[in-house]
């Protein structure tokens, strides 16, 4: 099996790609990006490109998997610039795929396709429907990437499309916005979310990335560990940590991002509005992932690490 990888630099590959390189079915992996990855494997080639573009389109010959990893997560300024990489860039992909006459996709979408919106302890199940706040850049082009998805396995019957929603990852090798929380003297949080943020382990979400390339299951899979409380947070860190009404956070976050306080903005408030519950009873029946470590172990990994950089 042949296996090609877009965003091979990023995070999820990053946790995804040991997986790869382990399988002795997988013969070879191929990864694009715009800057090599720090990896040195006999089974990798990487190719340089970027995912916009169609300078790549002749390294799909001969794949059997494409996975489309190559998504902005971590905020800058230019919103134009994550809209046009993540809906345009799937939009590419997507397009690469057809002509290539290739027939089994991976594509990693994210919890944050459903919103964060009050639903009053219901939990989420891969039949909810997508709603991504539009106030939240990353949910925003998750849930249009999700409508860009329908229409394309509509439009193409004969290719196995599978889709992983994965709720935030957390480890050693952890690459958000938790790192710039580690930083912080206190800690604050929405007063309408006292669940606080649903994780998941890096290296489970790797395994799950690698059981969709390796088994080929059409469908949707919500990947989650379940949730960390702020308080929680607070209490490991061992730093305050209050609540405050979201229109005050939204607008404190809004000006510590435009003076360089904050390292994100209210866009990511947005996300953590509301308590988010999922439920992975299809991954682990049917694509048999099964999450090993806690939230709690997966941020206490992260915060080790961190402690020794």
């Amino acid at each position: 099996m042949k296996v090609f990888l877009t965003g091979a630099s990023g995070y999820v590959a990053r946790v995804t790609l040991p997986y790869l390189f382990q399988d002795e079915e997988i013969s070879a992996v191929s990864g694009l990006d715009i800057r090599p990855p720090s990896v040195d494997h006999p089974k990798f080639n990487f190719v340089k490109g970027d995912v916009r573009s169609a300078d790549w389109e002749g390294a799909l010959n001969g794949i059997d998997v494409v996975a489309h990893l190559a998504f902005i997560v971590t905020e800058i300024w230019d919103k134009k610039k994550i809209y046009d990489i993540n809906v345009n860039g799937t939009r590419r992909v997507l397009e690469a795929v057809n002509k290539a006459g290739i027939r089994r996709l991976v594509v990693a979408s994210s919890a944050s396709a459903y919103g964060s919106h009050p639903r009053k302890g219901e939990i989420i199940t891969e039949e909810t429907p997508c709603s991504g706040n539009t106030d939240s850049y990353y949910a925003h082009t998750k849930h249009l990437i999700e409508a860009m998805l329908d229409e394309f396995e509509e439009e193409n019957p004969d290719v196995t499309v599978t889709r992983l929603r994965p709720t935030i990852l957390c480890g050693a090798q952890t690459d958000n916005f938790f790192l710039d929380l580690l930083k912080h003297r206190l800690i604050l949080y929405p007063t309408s979310n006292p669940e606080g943020l649903p994780l998941v382990y890096e290296q489970d979400a790797g395994k799950a990335f690698y059981l969709a390339i390796k088994k080929g299951i059409p469908g949707i899979f919500n990947i989650a560990a379940g949730n960390l409380s702020f308080r929680t947070i607070g209490s490991i860190l061992g730093k305050p940590t209050f609540g405050c009404p979201y229109l005050l956070l939204k607008y404190m976050t809004d000006i510590g991002y435009f003076f360089g306080i904050s390292p994100f903005s209210s866009h990511w408030v947005t996300l953590g509005r509301y308590p988010i519950s999922l439920s992975t009873e299809k991954a682990k029946e049917i694509l048999g992932w099964t999450p090993q470590c806690t939230p709690e172990e997966a941020f206490r990994e992260m915060l080790t690490s961190w402690k020794t950089r």
